[in-house]
């Protein structure tokens, strides 16, 4: 695809393969020529074009990554198509017919989308309708020749010929028809001979039969009305052409003006010019809109942009806040990055002291400045006079983010026993670019490994400081890793903190050499320190990790255990390759033969036993293929201090990988390492497993080749993981026997392997995942069934010790692409001001009271009182188990047969889960979500919902109605002769409708009916205007620029009306709109409403009264307890009974 420019945002045309026999379809691809010819840029999607026109195409997949690369496009679909099947972020419906005529479907829209209509008539009653009447028939092609006219034509297509009476037609008359179509050569030639054209239905073939020569009589057959030629259709072309009848006269008549339908056609034309001009401007500024919230949203224009209320920025920042000085260290080659600092800087609390460190001598200026080589004694002497509390050492050019200090003091002032505090990060590079650095939990091996990227930039305390500084003397450049690695050898990972939250923005970070030397000497020590006295680090490249060698001197014996499986040839590779590639001296081979009958694997099993049968041993069991119990026994009989279990696939590829292996595996707490698994083709299968990833877990770096850098150099880093692959795993005998082997209660052997380094993640085991090990294999990855029995039970068993992975951060997806920001975080960083968070889960397609709390729950997020995350559907357990929010919401329709996984979470998450439903109680959903018992409490919307769910020994609460006010008191629309009365219909009921129906038309004569929602069948004669809506509750600006007199809130007392409130009648007396409803039971709350009988003369008689009074009533404003203001939503929460932080 072409690069876009700046507001050309592209179309993506929906039709069906260009043929000259449909009008509607020429209209579209037409279109899009139209487009491409001013200049823009469209394509027709999936489909086959006219090459003599400027329309290229698109496949459907082409369109997908195009719309996955970010890219903001425009699609226009014909009214034939329902929903947005592309996922468009701006929708165009160009409605061809009317709605649901051709296909009978409903077109699904959104509020947000664009409607252009063909012809007036299409558009029917809807308010103030955009044309787009896209013409271009051939006028040289048709036109009146004046050839003899000796034939008379009957245009057919949706209507059947086994409906038409020939007897009313001429004899000999012939059929125009789909099952015989015509080239438009054909065609032409055909309608120049017509006398007459007969048509049951409105077509573009009418107009050319016109052009021709020939008038075109209008006809309608019962039961296809829908399709007739209107009255609207003949006053859009002026009537010419046009008739009702084929007396003689009447087409002597039509004949002599048809020669004006060539000029209407081109005064029409320069009409569309105009019109495709709207299009392009109203696409082109949504597309544009759409894209600037990508850009706002986009995380480093958030993170300078977020910004916390004043009140909660106050409540925020401790009493006593902790004193940080920033250290910055200039960079001589840019000294504009050291000036842009200062000036971030500045808008800091006061509690923040400066110093800069330059590679030479001090700088002048009002902060203070020292030189490298002095900097490790003059930050001694500040910490011996504890001149602050904390050290946050900076490159020059960073900057922190937006509203970063009121969550760092107080997590540093609830952080008592902590000495090191570090946090995520993001990187610019030299073209601006991002690139995020979110970092998991403290994992001394990933830091130690990339000490740049992960031990620098941390806040250390002035207590750390003053313990260890006089141990890091002659490394200056190195002082805050080594600070970081004494902290972690005296006091244990529980004194270095993760502060999740992106505190500052910095230049990309790379490695010098001279740093990487001291880095490397001075970590190197540190390890001898800590019990290794023979360790040295290898890192033969400064923006390489760098690998520990911890250089032990014991070399126990390894008991290999493979499976003999099915297969011999991949068990003879297998067990050769290991004789081959391994260098690990101590070593025994035990391989556990199950009970089969492949005579050949037996002999050759024979075979092996034979060669060295103290070190090579065949296991014979009686049980058949049972991996779980297969792996016990052959561990009971393994004599090695080291377990090392192998599928019988696996390929040995360097002769180090064992020993690679144990380089970790001897280290004291180590219970268990694994190798990088990778494919023949050296693409990684697996380096380690992220543990909670769709709800079980997932392999990482699946698909990158074997020595990518990708995410800093994370897949080539030695880690703490916590799930390791379990088809090469080492494992200490000593943490097998604790840990009683794998749960044979289990059936899949992947979810026992899980199980076990969980539990011994839980009994103080480390689990080390290594690049530097490597083996291959010619099978795909191990499979994870998160839907399993066994899934099932894992995720009960371990709950948040298996989703929350400490080695992931806490902000990436868990259903998303893996390692890829989670757009929660948003919201979540709130939390840290102690707001508390709310999740509410509705369904795809909006709902009336769904959307009604939406609103009031966004109104909220807007002015900080809760952090909002909202889902439509219910995301998996493990998201919202992660997230623990304050409350979670699901809507009906969301919770609608996910009894059983709401169910579930509620056994995993301590969270208060409200069940929302709709106006209607009374359904089989309802009735299963109360005997699931799958909610703490109901939230309603009326009254009498919460006396039929307490009836029933439910937990109900009532929400609150709330509107929100006009900026200035409402002024009464002007009053004309004609009362505009609004009614709307979304939650009207087909007998509501009915009923109402003789009301709007005995007062249609006085006044104009103002329908927001759908027109019920029959009112259409008898509106004024129509109004698309969704299911939202209709704005205040909405209903002021309806210019309304009157509204009516029409509703029979049926058990389809009994649940329903009265929250319209609110809104309209916020509106200042005088109303009338129905004297029912749930429309008694509103005192300023007139209340009339379920009388068809009575609603008569009413609405007449009202268009002869000279004034209309006055409404007094709602009173403060229902207005929505700070002061009503902080209450509200207190209101429902909640107690949110």
């Amino acid at each position: 695809m072409t690069t876009l420019q700046d507001e050309n945002f592209p179309y993506f045309i929906v039709a069906p393969d260009y043929r000259d026999s449909s009008a509607g379809v020429q209209v579209m691809h037409r279109l899009c020529h139209m487009l491409n010819e001013r200049g823009r840029q469209a394509w027709m999607l999936n489909c086959s074009v006219n090459p003599e026109w400027n329309t290229p195409t698109i496949s459907g997949r082409e369109l997908m990554a195009y719309r996955q690369r970010g890219g903001v496009f425009i699609t226009i679909y014909p009214e034939v198509v329902s929903g947005n099947v592309h996922q468009a972020p701006v929708v165009v419906r160009y409605m061809l017919n009317r709605e649901g005529v051709i296909n009978g479907n409903s077109l699904d829209a959104h509020p947000d989308d664009i409607f252009f209509w063909f012809r007036p008539e299409f558009a029917e009653k809807t308010y103030q309708p955009r044309l787009l009447n896209l013409e271009f028939y051939d006028l040289e092609l048709f036109k009146d020749d004046g050839r003899e006219k000796n034939i008379d034509l009957l245009y057919l297509n949706r209507v059947p010929v086994s409906c038409i009476d020939f007897s009313t037609l001429p004899p000999g008359i012939e059929i125009l028809s789909m099952q015989h179509p015509l080239t438009l050569q054909q065609l032409a030639e055909k309608l120049k001979c017509a006398r007459t054209f007969y048509t049951f239905e409105s077509s573009g073939t009418a107009l050319l039969a016109i052009l021709c020569g020939a008038p075109v009589v209008a006809l309608s057959v019962k039961g296809y009305e829908k399709y007739a030629l209107t009255e609207a259709t003949l006053a859009d072309n002026s009537a010419v052409g046009f008739c009702w009848d084929d007396r003689p006269e009447t087409l002597h008549a039509m004949r002599q003006n048809l020669w004006q339908m060539r000029e209407i056609l081109l005064k029409r034309r320069e009409q569309t010019d105009v019109q495709i001009e709207t299009l392009v401007q109203l696409t082109q500024q949504a597309a544009k809109k759409h894209q600037q919230t990508i850009i706002d949203g986009r995380l480093e224009n958030w993170l300078v942009s977020r910004h916390l209320a004043p009140l909660l920025r106050q409540k925020s920042i401790p009493q006593e806040a902790p004193r940080l000085l920033v250290a910055i260290f200039d960079d001589s080659a840019h000294p504009e990055r050291l000036d842009m600092t200062l000036a971030t800087l500045r808008a800091h609390p006061a509690a923040l002291q400066i110093v800069i460190i330059t590679q030479h001598a001090p700088l002048a200026g009002p902060c203070d400045s020292v030189s490298l080589e002095k900097w490790p004694s003059w930050l001694a002497e500040q910490a011996t006079r504890q001149r602050f509390d904390w050290l946050h050492c900076l490159p020059a050019g960073s900057f922190y983010t937006a509203e970063s200090w009121p969550g760092l003091a107080r997590f540093i002032v609830t952080q008592k026993d902590s000495y090191v505090i570090f946090a995520d990060e993001l990187w610019l590079d030299d073209a601006g670019l991002p690139q995020p650095h979110f970092k998991p939990a403290f994992n001394w091996d990933l830091f130690s490994a990339s000490p740049t990227l992960y031990l620098k930039r941390g806040l250390i305390s002035c207590a750390a400081l003053q313990q260890f500084l006089p141990a890091v003397s002659g490394y200056p450049l190195a002082l805050e890793a080594q600070i970081a690695a004494h902290v972690y050898m005296h006091y244990g990972e529980q004194s270095i903190r993760h502060f999740t939250d992106v505190l500052c923005m910095l230049p990309a970070v790379s490695t010098g050499d001279v740093e990487w030397q001291q880095t490397q000497c001075a970590l190197e020590k540190i390890v001898q320190l800590q019990g290794y006295p023979a360790a040295c680090i290898v890192a033969p490249h400064p923006d390489q990790p760098m690998q520990i060698l911890y250089g032990h001197a014991h070399l126990p014996l390894v008991s290999l255990i493979i499976l003999a499986g099915n297969s011999l040839s991949q068990l003879e590779r297998c067990v050769t390759r290991f004789l081959q590639f391994n260098n690990w001296p101590e070593v025994e081979l035990l391989v556990v033969n199950h009970q089969h009958d492949d005579m050949e694997l037996n002999r050759w099993l024979d075979g092996l036993a034979s060669i060295d049968p103290l070190r090579i041993r065949v296991m014979q069991t009686t049980l058949d293929w049972q991996p779980i119990k297969l792996r016990n026994i052959a561990a009971r009989q393994a004599r090695g201090e080291f377990l090392l279990f192998v599928e019988a696939h696996i390929i040995f590829i360097h002769e180090d990988w064992l020993t690679r292996l144990m380089n970790h595996g001897l280290r004291a707490k180590v219970g268990l390492v694994g190798p990088k698994l990778i494919n023949t083709e050296q693409q990684i299968l697996s380096a380690g497993l992220i543990a909670g990833y769709r709800g079980v877990a997932e392999h990482i770096g699946q698909g990158e080749r074997w020595d990518s850098f990708a995410m800093n150099g994370y897949l080539q880093s030695d880690r703490l993981q916590r799930l390791l692959d379990g088809q090469c795993l080492l494992i200490r005998t000593a943490c097998w026997q604790t840990l009683d082997g794998l749960d044979e209660t289990f059936h899949e052997l992947v979810m026992a392997e899980l199980d076990f380094a969980l539990k011994a993640n839980q009994a103080g085991f480390e689990t080390i995942w290594t690049p530097h090990s490597v083996v291959a294999s010619d099978e795909r990855p191990r499979g994870i069934n998160p839907f399993s029995a066994d899934a099932q039970s894992l995720i009960h068993r371990w709950g948040r010790e298996l989703i929350c992975d400490p080695g992931y951060h806490p902000y990436f997806s868990l259903d998303g692409a893996p390692f890829s920001i989670d757009e929660a975080l948003k919201q979540k960083w709130l939390t840290q001001a102690q707001v508390p968070l709310v999740v509410f889960i509705h369904s795809e397609k909006p709902q009336p009271y769904s959307e009604r709390l939406l609103s009031l729950l966004q109104e909220m997020a807007s002015r900080q009182l809760i952090a909002l995350l909202t889902y439509e559907g219910l995301p998996l357990s493990a998201v919202l188990v992660r997230l623990q929010p304050d409350l979670l919401i699901i809507a009906q329709d969301a919770a609608n047969g996910k009894g059983d996984k709401i169910e579930a979470l509620l056994n995993l998450a301590d969270t208060p889960v409200y069940l929302l439903p709709e106006a209607s109680l009374q359904s089989p959903l309802i009735a299963s979500l109360m005997a699931a018992k799958v909610c703490h409490r109901w939230l309603v919307f009326s009254e009498e919902q919460k006396r039929w769910l307490e009836k029933r020994k439910q937990c109900a609460v009532t929400i609150p109605a709330l509107v929100a006010m006009p900026d200035c008191p409402p002024t009464a629309a002007a009053r004309s002769k004609r009362l505009r009365a609004f009614i709307d219909t979304r939650e009207m009921s087909g007998e509501d409708a009915r009923f109402f129906h003789h009301i709007v038309a005995t007062t249609s004569s006085f006044i104009d009916w103002i329908v927001w929602g759908a027109v019920p069948q029959g009112w259409m004669p008898f509106i004024c205007s129509s109004h698309r809506a969704g299911a939202c509750t209709i704005s205040l600006h909405d209903l002021d620029r309806l210019q309304l007199n009157i509204a009516v809130l029409f509703r029979l007392n049926s058990e389809e009306n009994r649940f329903k409130d009265d929250y319209l009648l609110l809104q309209l007396q916020a509106a200042g709109i005088p109303a009338l409803c129905s004297d029912i039971k749930s429309l008694t709350h509103r005192w300023h409403a007139h209340r009339v009988r379920n009388k068809e003369h009575a609603w008569i008689a009413a609405l007449h009264a009202l268009h002869l009074s000279p004034c209309l009533p006055p409404v007094a404003l709602p009173d403060e307890a229902s207005q929505l203001s700070t002061s009503t939503l902080s209450s509200f929460w207190q209101y429902l009974g909640l107690t949110l932080p």
